[in-house]
């Protein structure tokens, strides 16, 4: 990693956040991920630099940006000078990503406390908050310091288990995604290999810590129509939570609620002219999968009715 371990590129802060931890929390969006899922709602996370979003139902043609640009006429995706973005006078370009230290967001967190009540606390999400592992590390020794609650939103994928057991000490609560279980499908939907996380959740669900045991680490199966909701998955993945002995599972109904986002960095959206099930089959769908966790003794919960 490149950038100094007391800062961090962060492409989004969310106060007032429901769905990402007990009680009402402070979310907070770490750039990059070594995944990159087909259906990720959060593409401006998914790279470790900062990026330029743009909205031509803002853009006025004035050229302004053109005017301070150096690349004319080259290649600019890889520009970090960002000089375009601030000559714009209709708020047509935005960045995405912008450098914290440990005390700028402390310094939120203090702001935020009050409106957290007795179960709230921080999340840390992404992107893959994992990635800038040095930087979260400190993050999260400050929070336990100050007796903040710890929440992280993550894909586990993380090559040394000894780090990724010593970062996951630090959480109070863990949300961790499977995506799919056979290993080629996984290779397919994400870009990588899933032996590193499968690895990592059993062992971090070995571990004898009680901050990181049952009921305190949650896995998140999203559900995407005619790539990983086939029953062979289901039953893989329900094999695999009997044997790790982990009792919870919240099931995501696909949405394309990202999908906008795609347009405003330039990016091709893989699933703009698919047909999906409508609401009602989709709902059918859940429940018929929660059904079958349910019926091997596993708590489920589908979408935002959550463990809490």
């Amino acid at each position: 990693m490149s950038m100094s371990e007391d800062l961090a590129l962060i492409f989004d802060v969310q106060g007032y956040s429901v769905h990402d931890g007990p009680g009402l929390r402070t979310t907070i969006f770490f750039s990059g991920c070594p995944l990159s899922c087909l259906w990720c709602s959060n593409p401006e996370g998914m790279l470790f630099k900062k990026r330029i979003m743009y909205n031509a139902l803002h853009c006025k043609l004035c050229l302004k940006c053109n005017e301070r640009c150096i690349l004319l006429e080259k290649n600019c995706k890889d520009c970090q000078l960002l000089s375009c973005v601030e000559a714009c006078p209709h708020q047509a370009l935005r960045v995405c990503g912008k450098h914290y230290s440990i005390n700028d967001l402390m310094r939120i967190f203090r702001r935020d406390r009050p409106f957290w009540g007795a179960e709230g606390g921080v999340t840390f999400s992404g992107g893959e908050p994992l990635l800038q592992e040095k930087f979260l590390h400190q993050i999260l020794t400050e929070c336990n310091k100050t007796h903040i609650h710890t929440a992280i939103e993550t894909s586990a994928y993380m090559e040394n288990c000894d780090d990724f057991l010593d970062i996951m000490e630090h959480v109070d609560f863990a949300f961790i995604d499977v995506k799919a279980m056979n290993e080629e499908k996984h290779r397919k939907l994400t870009s990588v290999s899933n032996k590193i996380i499968l690895r990592n959740i059993r062992d971090l669900a070995r571990c004898q810590k009680e901050k990181i045991r049952s009921e305190k680490l949650v896995l998140r199966y999203p559900v995407i129509p005619g790539m990983n909701d086939d029953d062979q998955n289901v039953e893989a993945l329900i094999d695999f939570m009997q044997e790790t002995e982990l009792k919870v599972i919240n099931i995501l109904p696909f949405h394309s609620m990202g999908s906008s986002k795609y347009d405003l960095l330039n990016l091709n959206y893989e699933f703009k002219d698919l047909l999906f099930p409508s609401i009602e089959e989709r709902a059918g769908q859940m429940a018929n999968i929660a059904e079958k966790f349910a019926a091997k003794k596993i708590q489920c919960f589908i979408g935002s009715e959550t463990l809490f």
